[in-house]
């Protein structure tokens, strides 16, 4: 998995590189093009792409297999941004979509891995989707509402085992 991670790594940066016109979506289709499913090992994978453009305040985001980023903005409540797709390389003719968002002064945006939502007590209780939208929804700064998730989870699942966890958050100034 280490080599695929590395793999992968490198191989986005060269295709953005030459095609840099491509948005998340058009790029996302080209990687699922380039890595198809191991028929063997039944191996494909899950990706989050997304571009900010700071001055504009603009973020487009496209998802394969992941689930989408939580979007907080002050005195609302949080959502999801929906990019139901499969994992890369289930269907070789996928095509992907993304969102475009405007943020506003204060946007909290979270992204996350299912291995958040899929951790298991030791009662194989998620953790959900739900919750962590719960503990994300504090009014705080954006690092310590992803370290206040995952303290959380960690005594969720009580010290059993769980798939990845990972989280990137942004948050927009106020000025």
């Amino acid at each position: 998995a280490a080599m695929f991670s590395d793999t992968l790594g490198r191989l986005i940066p060269v295709l953005w590189r030459r095609s840099p016109e491509l948005g998340p979506a058009e790029l996302l289709t080209e990687v699922n093009r380039e890595f198809p499913m191991n028929p063997v090992t039944g191996q494909y994978f899950t990706i989050v792409c997304a571009v900010l453009d700071p001055a504009a305040r603009v973020l487009t985001c496209a998802a394969d297999g992941n689930p989408g980023p939580a979007w907080f903005r002050t005195g609302e409540r949080p959502r999801r941004l929906a990019l139901p797709v499969p994992p890369v390389g289930l269907t070789a003719d996928a095509s992907f979509e993304q969102a475009r968002v405007e943020l506003a002064p204060g946007d909290r945006m979270v992204f996350f891995s299912d291995g958040v939502t899929e951790a298991l007590d030791p009662q194989m209780r998620p953790y959900g989707a739900e919750h962590m939208l719960q503990v994300l929804g504090v009014d705080a700064p954006v690092a310590v509402a992803l370290d206040e998730v995952l303290q959380d989870v960690k005594e969720h699942i009580a010290g059993g085992t769980q798939d990845d966890l990972a989280m990137l958050g942004l948050q927009l100034d106020k000025y």
